[in-house]
């Protein structure tokens, strides 16, 4: 009967769970056997993504992308918790390794979700130059650790986002002892005070989330020239008489 009890009171548990959308994943229930993960660094997180990224659970179409994507844990998580519907899919940026590109397709094969991830292996420098504007609801930045390889991939990643949409800076905390250079936070703090007039910071630990506020308006991609001015115009005409 004890047996029976306790049974039961993890069932009800696992049903709470499962209706607040933090029940554990398939892969994290699976056999971990089937997985070749040698850490992880998602599961810390993943009560914050949860809180932060309700909006876009089981929506159809949403779409991802993960800069950084190691042996593909939290991408499959994304890919089961948020991007979940079945038109819902993510994308990877990784340089990888042989070794780690392996588990990472291992992994992705295990979970049965391979059909909804795209994997575009290179600098992502180069890649997200590629990629179309506004087409991602949210990114999630754990790539290069250089501040200013985070600066440029917020920068680039920001084109890339929709209005409303967030990125997720990871590790804004992570190694203070080390050369400002040679870590995110100088990158994630430029980017926050340029950006601070289009984005809602939303969070602000270990990893900073914001949204974005803005879309591609005129005034956000050059301002307000003076050039552009009729008085300039009229000024200009003024001089040549």
């Amino acid at each position: 009967m004890k047996r029976t009890g306790r049974m039961h009171w993890r069932g009800a548990v696992a049903a709470m769970l499962t209706l607040l959308g933090a029940a554990p994943t398939p892969a994290a229930a699976a056999d971990e056997g089937a997985y070749e993960f040698s850490s992880d660094w998602t599961t810390p997180h993943t009560q914050l993504w949860l809180r932060h990224l309700a909006r876009f659970m089981r929506k159809p179409d949403i779409h991802g992308m993960e800069i950084g994507c190691f042996e593909g844990r939290s991408s499959i998580w994304f890919l089961e918790r948020i991007a979940s519907d079945p038109s819902a899919r993510m994308s990877c940026v990784d340089v990888f390794t042989d070794a780690i590109e392996q588990r990472f397709d291992h992994n992705l094969g295990v979970s049965g979700l391979a059909s909804r991830m795209t994997k575009l292996k290179g600098y992502s420098q180069d890649v997200l130059r590629t990629l179309p504007y506004e087409s991602f609801d949210f990114i999630y930045i754990d790539g290069c650790h250089l501040a200013s390889c985070v600066l440029t991939d917020a920068v680039l990643s920001w084109d890339l986002l929709k209005p409303g949409g967030m990125i997720i800076f990871d590790d804004y905390l992570w190694e203070l002892q080390k050369p400002p250079g040679e870590r995110p936070k100088l990158g994630i703090d430029a980017f926050l005070a340029v950006y601070s007039n289009q984005i809602r910071v939303r969070e602000k630990g270990n990893q900073v989330i914001v949204e974005k506020l803005t879309d591609r308006t005129k005034e956000a991609l050059i301002g307000d020239p003076v050039v552009h001015r009729e008085e300039w115009e009229r000024q200009y005409e003024k001089r040549k008489k």
